[in-house]
């Protein structure tokens, strides 16, 4: 299964007939649509994607911070008629295929300053790892089953310089880099510790060997719609709103992260109500950089629904018996 990316609009347009895969061009705005997996190199934010699907072994979770508490609701059956399952960051990188990372010891100053610890990382990479991705796999065949449109969503860039990324984000990435580039300088063999750091940095380009893509636990089909994007926030960075236009689609069921209001699955839902979709998130489903703040920040984005990831497949179970009566 592979993603073609075009450059250009007249690729684009002969591309049509071609399997469901996105073309790599945003005609509005110019962002890159090809969503890469998480890597440690390209911020404090897509750093926690690299980071947490792992631990060596379960840890008591954080605390939840005290905030507003989520309202569960469920949709009618009508809410499935016109409607997408749509996974934000669930990708290569942070799937269980490869065990457990070790714990974190210490975590960025960045994410210090946003108030994290290296406990409330460290619980959050194994709701991630123990919860989330199990659970979003239920949640995406469940919406299979339902013939509902698939769309994942993940990090990806057309150039190596990073040029068609988010700019608040790349100014970090550049900055990780540097600081990436000073320690290789420093070790024995500088040559081809710099060799390595520009494979890594290429890794993460669209139509590169190892470039990201979603985590293979979700179990991506041919005909499913594989969508990069540049920036947090999906609908600026890539052409889901086409693909959900032209669908015909209103309602989405979401999963996937970050919950908090500087995430990528906050901000791609904000917008999306700021186009008149209606929104069922499946709270166990998603994650967030620290577990305390997961719930809380769900409570914020004034969702229409939110389920359990048990309440939810429960609930199409019954659409389907009503679909086949």
């Amino acid at each position: 299964m592979f993603l073609r990316i075009q450059p250009s609009l007249t690729q684009l347009a002969q591309n049509v007939a071609r399997p469901r895969r996105l073309p790599g061009r945003l005609p509005e705005s110019g962002g890159i649509l090809r969503c890469g997996s998480v890597t440690r190199l390209l911020s404090a934010a897509v750093l926690v994607l690299a980071t947490l699907a792992s631990a060596d072994e379960a840890r008591p979770p954080a605390e939840p911070v005290p905030g507003p508490k989520i309202v569960y609701r469920a949709p009618s059956q009508s809410f499935f008629d016109a409607c997408a399952f749509v996974c934000i960051d669930i990708q290569t990188g942070r799937g269980r295929e490869r065990g457990r990372r070790p714990p974190f010891t210490d975590i960025p100053e960045a994410w210090k300053q946003q108030g994290y610890t290296v406990e409330d990382c460290n619980a959050a990479a194994d709701f991630i790892h123990d919860v989330c991705i199990p659970n979003a796999r239920l949640v995406a065949d469940a919406c299979r089953e339902l013939g509902l449109p698939m769309i994942f969503v993940h990090w990806g860039f057309l150039f190596d310089d990073r040029m068609d990324m988010e700019p608040a984000l790349r100014r970090m990435f550049l900055q990780e880099m540097r600081a990436i580039d000073e320690q290789a300088g420093r070790e024995e063999d500088a040559s081809r510790a710099h060799r390595r750091n520009r494979r890594r940095r290429a890794a993460q380009s669209v139509g590169e060997q190892g470039a990201p893509g979603p985590a293979k636990e979700l179990g991506v089909r041919e005909g499913e719609y594989v969508i990069p994007k540049t920036a947090r926030d999906a609908f600026i960075s890539s052409n889901i709103d086409f693909v959900l236009r032209n669908l015909g689609v209103r309602n989405l069921v979401m999963v996937g992260g970050h919950t908090n209001v500087n995430g990528c699955l906050f901000r791609t839902i904000r917008s999306a109500q700021e186009r008149d979709y209606r929104i069922l998130v499946v709270e166990d489903a998603t994650y967030d950089a620290g577990e305390s703040t997961r719930q809380s920040s769900l409570a914020r984005a004034e969702l229409d629904y939110i389920m359990t990831t048990d309440a939810f497949v429960a609930l199409t179970q019954r659409v389907a018996e009503k679909r086949e009566e």
